[in-house]
């Protein structure tokens, strides 16, 4: 069985259409994210207002590189020598004759050579790292309430005492449709309409949807 599940089509009732799409199914979903006010222990290179300091001490926070001497280092370098001939290119002259016109290039040779390089090693650098308790509203769970009928409905909050309703975007809604092809019900599609178009559609109905919609 072939199922997809395709974007938003605007549904268009057609009860006489040879071939379409027949609604098999329609499901709804609610959902509603809750924040609770819980206390974490946290730790960094300042205090935050508003948090409870627990304790204090010096620890290492990074690393500085200081210079403690040299040592001489070995390299090969490559120096000019003399150049070569290395071929012939011909040119032919105003008098018509072919001269042939030497093709020169540099020539290298390696030689050693020694560098003072500087000795480094790692200082840590300290600093004060704290260790404190603070609050704040963080994300702890989603209520849903779902169902395959035309009555959608927010579910209840149930919230305690540090519990609220988070602040943005808390709500999700989804609406969706299940429809098979007339001609080859093999071919199963699912759509998430708008609440309005998916109150219109009920479980039977059949849907002349446009081929462009079935792209989507």
């Amino acid at each position: 069985m072939n199922i997809e599940e395709t974007g938003n089509p605007t549904p268009a009732p057609s009860s006489e259409a040879e071939e379409g799409w027949k609604v098999t199914a329609l499901d709804w979903e609610r959902s509603i994210q809750i924040e609770a006010y819980r206390e974490f222990e946290e730790n960094g290179w300042s205090l935050p207002t508003g948090a409870e300091l627990v304790s204090e001490r010096e620890e290492i926070r990074t690393y500085r590189q200081e210079m403690v001497g040299s040592h001489a280092e070995d390299y090969e370098e490559q120096v000019y020598d003399h150049v070569e001939i290395v071929g012939y290119n011909q040119g032919v002259q105003g008098n018509g004759t072919v001269k042939l016109v030497p093709i020169i290039e540099p020539m290298y040779r390696t030689e050693t050579r020694s560098r003072e390089v500087p000795d480094y090693i790692s200082v840590p650098v300290m600093d004060t790292k704290y260790y404190y308790k603070t609050r704040r509203w963080t994300l702890t769970r989603t209520v849903t309430a779902s169902g395959n009928d035309h009555n959608p409905f927010w579910p209840d909050l149930n919230l305690a005492d540090n519990e609220r309703e988070a602040e943005k975007d808390s709500r999700c809604e989804i609406y969706r449709v299940e429809v098979k092809n007339t001609k080859n019900p093999d071919i199963v599609r699912i759509y998430c309409l708008s609440e309005s178009d998916w109150l219109s559609v009920q479980t039977g109905d059949l849907l002349d949807l446009s081929l462009e919609s079935l792209e989507e």
